[in-house]
C-alpha cells in the first residue's frame, strides 16, 4: 500500500462506510503517501484509522469485489448528477 491513489481511495471508502474513521490519523498518512520512503502496512492502516475494510476478514478477492462495487456506485452517482459525462 505505497501508492498515493490507493491510500486516497481506501480513505474514501472508509469515510463513507466507517463511522469510527479517524480523520486526523488519515490526514497524516495521506500527507506521507507518495513519498519514496512511505510504506503503509495493513496493520498500521487498521490501527491508526480504525479501518473496517481490511479488518472485515475478507479474502483479497472479496475485498476487490467490494471495492469494485463501491467504484461502480460512485461512477453511477457522478454520471447521474451530470458532473461527468460518459464517453461513447
Amino acid at each position: 500500500m505505497r501508492n498515493r491513489s490507493t491510500v486516497e481511495y481506501l480513505g474514501l471508502w472508509e469515510r463513507i462506510h466507517n463511522l469510527d474513521f479517524n480523520y486526523l490519523a488519515f490526514e497524516v498518512i495521506e500527507n506521507e503517501a507518495g513519498r519514496n520512503s512511505f510504506v503503509l502496512t495493513p496493520k498500521r492502516w487498521i490501527e491508526s484509522i480504525n479501518a473496517l475494510l481490511i479488518r472485515q476478514g475478507l479474502s483479497q478477492s472479496q475485498r476487490l469485489i467490494q471495492l469494485n462495487s463501491t467504484a461502480i456506485t460512485q461512477i453511477e452517482s457522478l454520471t447521474k448528477s451530470g458532473k461527468i459525462k460518459v464517453l461513447n
